[in-house]
This record gives structure tokens, sequence and C-alpha cells, in this order.
């Protein structure tokens, strides 16, 4: 996280959250926080700006800010944008989808499903151009979506009926840097990008997740549940560690 100059506490205004354009950084949305004392700015793991400022800075600040530290800034965007996961025509999605590109007469991207397929056509002006992540990245997560509602909770129960664990609903989201997690009432909620591993770290998961029914922390104990049901989960649990929960 950057930080700022102190925020001036002359300057009056009422405006929350916005955007401004920045010509190399492209969209930064921000938002004011009173109990913010500088200007700071984030990039999340799917490589977008966020800047947060005091209820009272000048919108400047958060232009100055980017200016003092575009060197540092443009090194840090590069390395998450390194890590994300590029779309190409014909790539497999998740575990039964495949992404298809098309290019037509069409004025906004359009998305639609046919057989195991995603298709997404683009205009034909976007044609010579990389395929946008913004725009592509949420059609994929569609995809996504639909296959860990098919999938995940018929395996969930399959487990939990193995292994003698008892939870009360399951949820889907794309949370940023968390596969699962588990609440105090039984609560389990899975991240959709998890269609995108193999079955074998998938079970990790929802393993590690329904241990936590019994167990709501990272015990001695809690870690020998786990591995009661699955003797070679650290492994598994290694191997997440290199992988990112973005789609």
């Amino acid at each position: 996280m950057l930080k700022g100059a102190l925020a001036s506490r002359s300057t009056k205004s009422t405006l929350r959250s916005g955007s401004l354009q920045d010509p190399e950084f492209g969209t930064i949305k921000f938002r004011r926080n009173r109990l913010a004392k500088r200007v700071s700015v984030r990039i999340n793991d799917r490589g977008e700006i966020t800047a947060t400022l005091p209820a009272r800075a000048p919108m400047r600040l958060i232009s100055v800010l980017l200016d003092s530290s575009r060197v540092k800034l443009r090194k840090a965007l590069n390395d998450v944008v390194a890590k994300l996961p590029s779309y190409v025509d014909g790539m497999l999605i998740g575990q039964s989808h495949t992404l298809r590109i098309e290019y037509a007469d069409v004025e906004a991207p359009k998305k639609r499903f046919y057989q195991q397929n995603l298709i997404i056509t683009l205009p034909l002006s976007q044609a010579a151009d990389p395929l946008d992540r913004s725009v592509v990245g949420p059609m994929v997560k569609t995809a996504l979506t639909r296959e860990a509602k098919a999938y995940l909770p018929r395996r969930l129960a399959y487990l939990s009926r193995e292994f003698g664990f008892s939870y009360q609903k399951i949820r889907f989201g794309n949370q940023r840097g968390r596969w699962g997690s588990c609440s105090s009432k039984g609560t389990i909620s899975l991240n959709v990008a998890l269609m995108n591993l193999d079955r074998r770290i998938i079970d990790y998961v929802l393993i590690h997740e329904l241990a936590h029914t019994k167990h709501m922390n990272h015990s001695a104990d809690f870690w020998h549940t786990v591995e009661k049901c699955m003797p070679d989960y650290k492994q598994y649990k290694k191997e997440l560690k290199s992988i990112s929960p973005v789609c």
C-alpha cells in the first residue's frame, strides 16, 4: 500500500466514493473514509487500483500520490498482472467448459452457452486487441459458478456423510484470497474458482472446511481431523499455497 501526504481539513466534500481516470493506469476507484488520516493506494489480486482518502481530502492528492509513486506502483502492478490467468480461445474453463471467442457486428460483448462451450462474442473493432480481462473475466466466472453449483454441493454432501460431519448450508462466491470458509453457525462458503483445480485439491478444501464444523481454529486437533479424512493432505495444502483464487 502506498501512502501520501496528510489531507487538508479545509476542503468540504460529501462524495463518499467514485472513480477517476489516470493516463497510465486507467480507472482508479476511490472511497472516502472518515477514519483515514492519509491518502493511500492499493492494488488488489485482480490488478485493480483503488484509493482511500480522508473525508475532506481534496481529490488532487490521489493524483499527487500516483505521480510520486509511478515507478513503484508500475512494478507492483506488473507483478500482480503476471500472476493473473490469461484467456485465449479454446482454453478449458473449470472442469468441463471450453472458452470460444467470436467477433461479430455487435455493439457490446455478449455471452452464451452452447453444450459445454462458453461463447463470447466481441465487437469486430476489438479483433486485433488483446482480450480484455474486465470483460472476459466476469463471463468466465459465470461458467465457473454454473459448474460449482452443479458439483460442489453433491461432493460436499458425500464427504460429509463419509466422514461424519454436519453443516447447515452452502454458499458460493469469489472471495479474494480465500478458497473457502466456515461460519460458527455451520455455513460453508466456497469459491467458484475451485472448479479450476484438480479434483483431489478440491476435496482437500472441502474437508478442510468440514473439519471447521468441529474445530473453529487451526489447532492440532483440527489438523488431526483433516488427516484422518485425507492422510496425504499436506501435499495438497502445499500446492494450494501457490495458486490464487482469481477467475
